[in-house]
């Protein structure tokens, strides 16, 4: 595992562009290069950068949160504005993997476009739901999307609180 002198001997962090980049030259890189490939987290959908070093993969974002704080975050280390990408030091912050979970995009396959909102076929109703704590809580259902929607926002901002997402 590196530590915090070892990542800071080998990157230097852009706050203004979030990139990790490399502190020297070598045959594989440049200096000023950018640190990692991009991957692909199908558990997310989303994309990150991750760079091997001696022998074990890293995610970039946690290289940054090792670089700036000390250590390794507990749990996840969250994006605000849900872009894997985004490393700037004010998008990141760490979270529980249930905090992590409340800020994830909407679902590509989803019919609404809002996270938690759904069609129940048999009942011609638009439902809304919301996961605590890793259990699901029904949040009724509706005659019309707006009020489905305006159920799931509103139990967001009471259950989620600085994690809600935006629904993307």
């Amino acid at each position: 595992m590196i530590t915090s002198e070892i990542a800071s001997a080998l990157f230097w962090h852009d706050d203004a562009d979030g990139v990790l980049r490399w502190a020297f030259t070598s045959a594989k890189f440049k200096r000023n290069d950018i640190v990692g490939t991009k991957t692909s987290s199908a558990a997310c959908h989303t994309e990150y950068r991750q760079v091997k070093l001696f022998g074990k993969m890293y995610k970039v974002h946690r290289i940054i949160w090792l670089m700036k704080t000390g250590s390794f975050p507990d749990h996840y280390i969250d994006h605000i504005d849900g872009d894997g990408l985004n490393n700037r030091w004010s998008n990141l912050r760490s979270a529980t993997p249930s905090q992590n979970m409340m800020n994830q995009r909407v679902r590509s396959d989803s019919i609404t476009g809002i996270k938690g909102v759904s069609f129940d076929k048999q009942r011609n109703k638009w439902y809304a739901y919301i996961n605590v704590d890793g259990k699901r809580k029904m949040l009724g259902r509706h005659d019309v999307l707006e009020e489905a929607v305006a159920a799931r926002r509103e139990a967001e901002k009471r259950l989620h609180g600085e994690f809600t997402g935006a629904n993307r």
